[in-house]
């Protein structure tokens, strides 16, 4: 039953239905058997890619991701993650994805998705600057060490958590007043940012700062990819680098 049940499902995917459900009952009687099959075909599901080519293996999986999709929510923020972290595999930087979900009519529904693929780059180097606490090498063989200059998303994401609990070993964060992360010692803000070029390099800065007033502490943040420092920052936990 449940392959014939795969099967029906296959065949409305191939017709652009990926949110069909169906379920299947059977009943027993006597020598016979009643299958039943209940379908909610849903809309036709068409996707639209802009602003970047997005290879064919990916726009498969996008659609097993839909089709596996419970909620549009969801859905969406699952491709995303997808076209981002192939985004990174290829090496570029500052990509940025918006989607949008159209329904001209009842039956049909259109998922676009603009994706600003941003720089790409053929080195990551690694600059730190006006940092005291821990120097540059033992910073440096912490990324590297902990996977940052491979191509795994996964090991890029933790680049700020290993920054971030290197100094908390050290005493200089206290980590329960995330996501400021407050310092023990008062001596400086420090900042791990990407925001700069130069060449074909992308480009990390750690820079120190002044304390923070009248909070007599230090704090680690991450910063966004923009080119304006002050612009998108968030917690040290959920940038992506």
């Amino acid at each position: 039953m449940q392959r014939a049940t795969n099967r029906l499902t296959k065949t409305f995917e191939s017709e652009g239905r990926l949110e069909t459900r169906i379920s299947a009952n059977r009943q027993v009687r006597n020598s016979t058997v009643d299958l039943t099959f209940r379908i909610k075909e849903g809309p036709k599901v068409e996707f639209a890619f802009e602003g970047w080519n997005v290879p064919d293996d990916m726009k498969s999986r996008i659609r097993d991701i839909w089709s596996a999709g419970v909620i549009d929510a969801q859905r969406v923020s699952d491709a995303v993650e997808l076209i981002e972290n192939e985004l990174i595999l290829r090496r570029y930087f500052g990509s940025h994805v918006e989607t949008s979900i159209e329904m001209p009519d009842p039956d049909s529904k259109k998922v676009i998705f603009k994706i600003q693929p941003g720089t790409q780059y053929n080195d990551v180097r690694v600059a730190f600057e006006g940092i005291q606490a821990v120097k540059e090498e033992e910073l440096q063989a912490l990324l590297k060490t902990g996977g940052f200059f491979e191509r795994d998303p996964n090991k890029r994401q933790q680049a700020p958590t290993l920054i971030e609990n290197l100094y908390k070993e050290r005493g200089y964060i206290d980590a329960t007043d995330r996501p400021d992360c407050i310092s023990r010692d008062g001596r400086s803000v420090v900042s791990l940012w990407s925001d700069q070029f130069r060449g074909q390099h992308r480009v990390y800065s750690c820079r120190s700062k002044k304390p923070l007033s009248n909070r007599g502490g230090s704090a680690v943040s991450v910063q966004n990819g923009s080119r304006n420092p002050a612009a998108g920052r968030r917690s040290i936990s959920e940038d992506r680098l």
